[in-house]
């Protein structure tokens, strides 16, 4: 196997994946090997990423300045873990408990697909999309349009249309069809 090494976002940490080779050596000369000593086949396989980015809890109305940080960390996909938008608006409080209980008033379609849309438009995101990374993930409340939403959110199923378009899921994927049943955004993807 050939081990290729790469750095982690904590000083001094280093983590080490292993990936399939048909040849173990990547040593010797070789024509193609631009005088590294290496074919190029095994440069190729050395440069490829391994790394998944994951991401939550981002605003698309704040300035969302790590957009550069993660896309140099060259990876093969990145993963929305929730919240890549805030759709539902805070509407005050609750008094009439204690403790008062914020209020959240949920989202319509029409504000999911403009903040969607606004997200995608966003220059450190849309420059992360150019690099054709694929994207995936699922929702969490605030995405899904209402705040500690559950079944009973009366847009669900267009809040999943709403998502898997932002993401860029395929039309023939399970995925989208489970979303555009109103039955959530959930799958597999497999990297290897």
């Amino acid at each position: 196997p050939v081990s290729c090494s790469g750095r982690l976002t904590s000083p001094g940490e280093t983590i080490t994946k292993t990936m399939p080779s048909n040849d173990d050596s990547c040593e010797g000369n070789s024509a193609d090997d631009g005088g590294s000593g290496q074919s190029s086949s095994c440069a190729s396989r050395r440069r490829r990423p391994s790394r998944l980015l994951f991401a939550s809890c981002n605003s698309q109305n704040l300035t969302q300045p790590l957009w550069p940080i993660i896309e140099s960390r060259n990876a093969a996909a990145f993963v929305w873990a929730g919240d890549a938008i805030y759709a539902d608006h805070f509407a005050g409080m609750d008094f009439t408990h204690f403790p008062p209980h914020p209020i959240h008033e949920s989202a319509t379609p029409e504000r999911l697909r403009r903040y969607y849309a606004q997200q995608r438009s966003h220059p450190g995101y849309k420059h992360f999309l150019d690099t054709n990374i694929t994207v995936f993930g699922t929702m969490d409340d605030h995405d899904y349009g209402a705040n500690n939403g559950d079944r009973t959110y009366k847009y669900r199923r267009e809040s999943g249309v709403a998502y898997v378009d932002f993401v860029g899921e395929p039309d023939d994927s399970p995925i989208r069809k489970r979303a555009a049943a109103g039955r959530g955004v959930y799958g597999v993807k497999v990297f290897d």
